[in-house]
């Protein structure tokens, strides 16, 4: 990498926004899918159980989506590893934060009401951007010069 361009800055900020968005956009995807999934099964267990399924999913899909945006691959195997768990935990407790302080639809529908309560996926997304862009900051730092 070149010392001090206009490269150095724009690409890290280029790739904060891009995590944000990528994890908003995939953190609905997940949701969806955890909808889905749902549906699918029949809603054969619990109340909680469901809910919980549709909140990781948004959570994984935020992680997933905060994390593709700083990806690395120059750096050791275990360093991959870790950091996308991190972003992916980061994206589920965010989420679990967005529906613990934000306001939640009645728990008992499952439906286009729950779907757009943006709590959920704002706090998803933020959490997995916060992880995401902090660890991807540090790799930069780490890679520097090679």
């Amino acid at each position: 990498m070149i010392e001090r361009n206009a490269y150095t800055y724009l690409v890290p900020i280029a790739r904060a926004i891009a995590s944000f968005l990528l994890a908003g956009f995939l953190g609905i995807i997940g949701g969806w899918i955890g909808l889905t999934f749902n549906a699918f099964a029949g809603y054969p267990w619990s109340l909680t159980t469901h809910t919980n399924i549709y909140v990781i999913g948004i959570g994984l899909g935020a992680g997933a989506g905060g994390y593709l945006a700083w990806m690395e691959l120059v750096v050791g195997r275990r360093w991959i590893v870790l950091s996308a768990v991190a972003v992916l935990l980061a994206g589920v407790a965010g989420v679990y934060g967005g529906y613990a302080y934000g306001r939640v639809a009645e728990a008992t529908y499952f439906g286009r009401a729950y779907t757009i309560d943006n709590n959920l996926h704002l706090g998803a997304a933020l959490g997995a951007f916060a992880v995401a862009t902090l660890l991807g900051v540090i790799t930069e730092i780490r890679t520097k010069g090679r």
